[in-house]
């Protein structure tokens, strides 16, 4: 074994030590190094992996090349899985990103593994682009939870160089193993073509360890940044307030935002936005918000939400005891407080449309003042469901139950 090969196949192998076998997928997209990636692999694993092709439909010979990925995976006999992705509008380099993470997701099962081929390369270029771009520097971890499984980047510290020193070593032509070569990554009217091709080669040549100098910093902010992630990943909502009086400067408290909105899966907000909006919850009385993708960052209480659109609801459901209910943004569950259910509740969900209430102890109680006592936030006030028995509302599960509501408490998870 070369020592170009022993960088390139070491790696994996220390990644692929206790894996269960038959649960390594490679993501493969046809290039050099995906390629090299799904050789060594199969090789390791004598076949026992599998391949995943994300068909982006953007260029004229993307079916071409998902035809080229699965006759190289029938040659290596290994099983590819070439999967379709729509788009959505906007940049297309963080859509179709955004578009393969939620394929990977839904793909991995719990103890599965995705290779990816990043290597020290890529790592210099999206930490470069993170930093010109204002998004500020956030460690490119070796490996994530991603799904029920993870993602794994055996490669991060390893050449470009190395890896195409390898697939020469190893005679991929010869054997029959080409690579697809995207035109579409000479155009450097993209972000990152342009930094590899015009600017990277002047800076590697007047600073010729600018690589290994940033893959250093960046494991020291990466042993940080783990500990702080792993604190945040366990919070539902960010405690803004909690932070603040921890006296973390404003750099801190950015970065520590920035980590928990990455735990959430919100990537690619800028400091400019971020900072702007922390200056508003600051100075401001009222309900500053932050479009985060599809969802909303939202304050209440001294807390950072992250809000989903509101979902499309029917005006009323029916709902049972035993079974309980299942609704587009959370599930409503009962509990049997005096031994069995009451025989005759059907009860019934509807939503809040103004001036409710709630008799308790025979007395009315306004809807609005539930909700403001229980600090719930504005934006779940309109959503919360409501169980009615008749036309009588009786309770607003987990909040307040009325004096007609006997035998029984119910429970609501917003998801």
């Amino acid at each position: 074994m070369t020592a170009h090969t022993r960088d390139v196949v070491e790696p994996l192998r220390r990644a692929l030590e206790g894996v269960r076998p038959g649960s390594v997928w490679v993501a493969y997209s046809g290039g050099i190094d995906s390629t090299a990636m799904l050789v060594a692999t199969a090789e390791l694993t004598r076949g026992a992996c599998r391949a995943v092709h994300i068909h982006h439909g953007l260029h004229p010979d993307a079916d071409v090349w998902a035809g080229h990925v699965q006759t190289t995976s029938a040659h290596l006999g290994v099983e590819v899985r070439v999967l379709r992705v729509d788009i959505a509008a906007g940049n297309v380099e963080a859509r179709a990103r955004e578009a393969r993470y939620a394929v990977f997701e839904e793909l991995l099962r719990e103890g599965d593994v995705l290779l990816l081929a990043h290597h020290a390369d890529d790592h210099t270029e999206t930490l470069l682009l993170r930093i010109f771009s204002g998004r500020g520097w956030l460690a490119m971890p070796v490996s994530r939870a991603l799904g029920a499984g993870s993602v794994l980047r055996p490669w991060r510290d390893v050449s470009r160089a190395d890896i195409e020193r390898y697939v020469r070593d190893h005679d991929f032509a010869a054997r029959g193993l080409g690579w697809i070569e995207d035109p579409a990554n000479a155009d450097t009217s993209y972000d990152r073509n342009y930094l590899r091709h015009e600017v990277l080669p002047h800076v590697r040549e007047r600073w010729p360890r600018v690589d290994a100098a940033l893959l250093r910093e960046d494991g020291v902010r990466g042993a940080r940044d783990a500990l702080l992630r792993h604190w945040l990943s366990e919070w539902t909502c960010f405690e803004f307030e909690r932070l603040l009086k921890s006296e973390l400067g404003d750099e801190a408290l950015l970065n520590a935002l920035r980590l928990w909105l990455e735990c959430e899966g919100c990537h690619g907000l800028s400091d400019r936005r971020l900072g702007e909006f922390l200056r508003q919850c600051r100075e401001s009385a009222g309900q500053p918000a932050l479009t985060v993708d599809e969802r909303t960052l939202r304050v209440h209480e001294g807390r950072f939400y992250l809000v989903s659109p509101t979902p499309v609801l029917e005006p009323e459901y029916a709902v049972g005891f035993v079974d309980g209910l299942d609704l587009p943004h959370g599930r409503l569950e009962f509990e049997a407080t005096q031994g069995e259910f009451p025989g005759d509740g059907r009860l019934s969900v509807r939503f809040r449309r103004g001036g409710e209430t709630l008799e308790r102890g025979g007395k009315r109680v306004a809807l609005k003042q539930v909700f403001q006592n229980a600090k719930v936030p504005p934006w779940q006030r309109d959503t919360w469901p409501l169980l009615y028995c008749g036309d009588e509302l009786v309770a607003l599960p987990g909040l307040a139950y009325g004096d007609a509501a006997i035998g029984w408490r119910a429970t609501w998870n917003f998801h």
